[in-house]
């Protein structure tokens, strides 16, 4: 829209009233084709102020306004399913949701839809799956108002199986170099990490590769000094979770050799 300046008469009453409605002014199109740039000279009728007939208009300013017009374009581009919070403990994924369709069709102006790369569904609370649900999910149109979006709703699937565990015992923690000695010590010197998700894709994992160790940034701890840290853990691919026990030990450095 364009922003133009009214000037009108009348009545104080009727102009108080019309100080808060603030109208728009209406340019007919008359639906006939017009060049993608235009110039349109503003007819002091188009500003309409219904119940309000002792409102004379005096000017408009400025008196024409130029018109762009773009073309409407249609592109398929993909839906996407965003996610909060938490599954139940007692299932898991086994891969990310899948949306039915996987794209929507988008009609708007050409110039605004080539910057639309995804239109996204309103975001699921996991908490609310409870199995292997397909919900249906509206599309989240906001940002949206220029464009048409089709459909307006999709079908979300989530692939879940039941939460299956799996233990690493006594691994034992891997320390960071120190510049000099002495060096890092902890207590405990091992820890347990038991992984958990889908059974399938535990079945996959292997365990030897899950590394339990502490930060580099533990290196600065000087002679003498004690902290306690959390463990850290690697191996473990981020459709799996997993736990430490104990999550933290005590790190020191002794003093001398």
């Amino acid at each position: 829209h364009t922003t133009v300046s009214v000037t009108v008469s009348g009545p104080a009453r009727d102009l108080i009233a019309l100080d808060f409605s603030r109208p728009p002014v209406l340019v007919p199109m008359g639906g006939e084709a017009l060049p993608n740039d235009t110039t349109v000279f503003l007819n002091r009728n188009w500003f309409r102020v219904p119940g309000l007939d002792g409102v004379v208009v005096e000017t408009i300013r400025p008196e024409a306004v130029r018109l762009t017009f773009d073309r409407d374009i249609e592109r398929h581009v993909p839906l996407s399913a965003p996610t909060y919070g938490e599954l139940p403990d007692s299932i898991s994924l086994t891969g990310p949701p899948e949306v039915i369709p996987a794209t929507a069709l988008v009609i708007g102006p050409a110039t605004q839809l080539e910057d639309v790369d995804s239109v996204m569904l309103i975001a699921i609370n996991l908490a609310g799956v409870t199995g292997a649900d397909t919900i249906s999910q509206r599309v989240d149109t906001a940002g949206f108002s220029e464009f048409q979006v089709l459909p307006e709703e999709a079908l979300v699937l989530f692939p879940v199986e039941p939460t299956e565990e799996r233990e690493v015992p006594d691994l034992t923690l891997v320390l960071p170099r120190m510049a000099s000695d002495p060096q890092l010590q902890t207590r405990p010197t091992e820890v347990t990490v038991v992984v958990f998700g889908a059974g399938s894709l535990l079945e996959r994992l292997d365990l030897s590769n899950i590394r339990a160790f502490i930060p580099a940034t533990a290196a600065t701890l000087p002679p003498g000094g004690e902290e306690r840290v959390l463990v850290s853990v690697d191996g473990v691919p981020a459709s799996l979770r997993y736990r430490v026990e104990p999550e933290s030990v005590t790190l020191r450095r002794p003093v001398g050799q």
